[in-house]
């Protein structure tokens, strides 16, 4: 339902696809957890899957042909950063749909920073990320964006994930960025386009 509401008010009721597959969550799958201090999740990447992933991932492969084969489509995935098991899984599903597809896939990737992992990142989490976009042809893209507003968006539309670490994540990474590109207000957030040849 969160999600729902925030898609109708930013996109437009009728105006998005919206699937649900229900593969269990990895707590659910009794996944190890990701030793950290906040907001930290079992971690994982494709030499670590077991045997159930291996099964989530082909079916994740499958339906993603469906995604990546229209023109004139985005497909949002994220980047991974603290290599969230699920959200690996999805991502790298993905990747290889398009890969196996190849000049039949005319879909455009996207790579969204996950939040609020890329605001309370650390310096290994970092350089796991940077390694993974080096490895593949990519375009940054920055947005401007009113960090605070976004900051009471994501506690009206999503309630169940607005503690207190999350907001500060996605304050937190906004903001950095902001300075990085030497703006004095708002924030920015970053995405990556990724670019097959």
């Amino acid at each position: 339902m969160e999600d729902l509401d925030c898609l109708d008010d930013l996109i437009g009721h009728g105006n998005y696809t919206y699937e649900l597959k229900g593969e269990r969550e990895c707590p659910v799958r009794r996944k190890a957890w990701k030793k950290g201090v906040k907001f930290e999740f079992p971690q994982g990447n494709q030499a670590m899957f077991d045997k159930e992933e291996k099964g989530i991932f082909a079916e994740l492969k499958k339906n993603a042909a469906e995604w990546v084969t229209p023109p004139d489509t985005a497909v949002l995935l994220p980047l991974c950063m603290k290599e969230h098991v699920d959200h690996v899984l999805l991502r790298d599903a993905v990747l290889d749909a398009k890969h196996a597809l190849h000049s039949k896939s005319k879909a455009t990737l996207y790579l969204g920073e996950d939040q609020p992992y890329t605001g309370l990142a650390n310096d290994r989490d970092w350089r796991v990320a940077n390694t993974w976009l080096a490895e593949r042809s990519s375009e940054t893209l920055n947005y401007e964006i009113d960090s605070d507003r976004k900051a009471s968006l994501v506690k009206k539309y999503y309630p169940s994930q607005s503690e207190e670490s999350y907001c500060e994540g996605v304050l937190k990474r906004a903001r950095a960025l902001a300075r990085e590109m030497l703006l004095s207000s708002g924030g920015v957030e970053r995405m990556y386009r990724l670019l097959f040849v």
